[in-house]
């Protein structure tokens, strides 16, 4: 029965009849390229992706030694074959791909090629071992100097790791440090401000009673000089009065010693008289000063404040009187009013006549426009004065408010 073989697309050797093309064996050891029939050895030989050959025996009648365990029947001499006499092939393709499963099994004997062969392999073979045991102890050298940076790496890595953990260890316990402390200076910021918040007020206070009691101290020191003008008057007044009572004693200076005990007794029930009247008017004359001070210091602040007063009319008059002789009649008007005196002035009646300045209503006559001119001009004057007094409210409200706004400041 003839047979050929070929590679598949799966990379695996096939072998079929030829004249039934059925398939009866396939080889899956490895991913074939190649596949040829050595007549000299009488063996399948197929070689693979990586450079091996693999040699696969035809049949297995010498009972061939179980180490060749690629050499088994792999084309089934036992299976079914069909029956007839199969076609010949042309003689080219035969040459190639022609064995029997008939023929006589492989005995173990080495072919004089193959140590040949096993030679030439070797020397192909010595260049590339060399070079392969070069690179193999480079590439160890490598390795073992990449393995040492790799330890010496992780050593630090390792070391570094710990620092970083030390470092992020102190930076919580410095942050929770710093808040503790930016919390404790914030506590004592707002006690400080507190603290200054109230001797602030009790500087304000003080300086209020400083100059409260300047105040009063000026006030006393006028008093006193007011209840010692007020004194000598009262003692030169008694001083006349003594003069006056101790003159008729000296023209009597001739009279018994008891009548001059008894002169003695009422000169000095007289003089004790004097002084308790003497307190008592001094107490009336301070009370009085008291109140006269008031009153004098409440008259000096209402004759300013009347003077800025009049002084301030004064000045707005001449600058309203200025302001309204400069312009001219109807100036002051707005468009309003001019468009409603248009309006008026195309109806007959008495505005009209006021508005176009000739008569447009026969019942219009000279004594009724004039008194409708002096009620007018008295409403003018009237709303003026109004103006003024209220701007001059205003004024005043100003002043009072910018007064008082700077004592609030001092």
């Amino acid at each position: 029965m003839i047979c050929f073989a070929k590679i598949e697309d799966d990379a695996f050797v096939s072998v079929a009849y030829w004249n039934t093309m059925i398939c009866f064996a396939k080889i899956e050891d490895d991913a074939f390229v190649s596949v040829a029939y050595w007549n000299s050895l009488d063996r399948l030989c197929a070689s693979t992706r990586k450079g091996s050959l693999h040699f696969y025996a035809l049949t297995n009648t010498d009972n061939e030694s179980s180490d060749d365990h690629e050499e088994d029947d792999l084309f089934g001499v036992h299976a079914d074959r069909p029956d007839g006499a199969p076609p010949q092939p042309d003689a080219g393709f035969y040459a190639l791909c022609e064995f029997d499963v008939l023929k006589t099994g492989y005995c173990v004997v080495v072919p004089p090629c193959w140590s040949e062969f096993q030679q030439s392999l070797r020397q192909r073979r010595q260049p590339n071992v060399q070079k392969l045991t070069d690179k193999n102890v480079r590439l160890q050298s490598e390795f073992t100097s990449r393995e040492t940076k790799i330890q010496q790496l992780s050593s630090e890595y390792t070391s570094l790791k710990r620092q970083i953990k030390e470092a992020e260890s102190k930076i919580c316990m410095l942050s929770s440090k710093m808040s503790d402390e930016g919390q404790r200076f914030k506590q004592e910021n707002d006690d400080l401000s507190n603290k200054l918040v109230e001797v602030t007020k009790a500087y304000d206070q003080c300086k209020q009673q400083v100059t409260d009691m300047k105040g009063e101290e000026t006030l006393m020191k006028r008093k006193y000089e007011m209840s010692l003008k007020e004194m000598n008057k009262e003692l030169h007044y008694c001083r006349r009065k003594l003069d006056d009572y101790e003159k008729p004693r000296s023209k009597s200076s001739n009279n018994s010693s008891s009548s001059s005990l008894n002169t003695t007794d009422s000169a000095g029930l007289v003089k004790t008289d004097v002084q308790i009247d003497k307190e008592t008017l001094i107490e009336h004359i301070v009370n009085i000063q008291k109140v006269s001070a008031k009153k004098s210091d409440k008259i000096d602040f209402l004759e300013e404040h009347v003077n800025t007063l009049v002084a301030d009319i004064q000045k707005k008059t001449k600058l309203l009187q200025s302001y309204i002789l400069r312009e001219q009649s109807g100036a002051l008007t707005s468009n309003k009013m001019d468009r409603n005196k248009a309006d008026f002035s195309k109806f007959n009646g008495l505005m009209a006549s006021l508005y176009t300045s000739h008569v447009t209503d026969e019942s219009v006559t000279l004594e009724l426009s004039l008194d409708v001119n002096r009620k007018l001009q008295a409403v003018l004057e009237d709303t003026l004065l109004k103006n003024i007094t209220l701007k001059e409210n205003v004024d005043t409200l100003a002043s009072e408010i910018d007064r008082m706004n700077k004592m609030l400041k001092q």
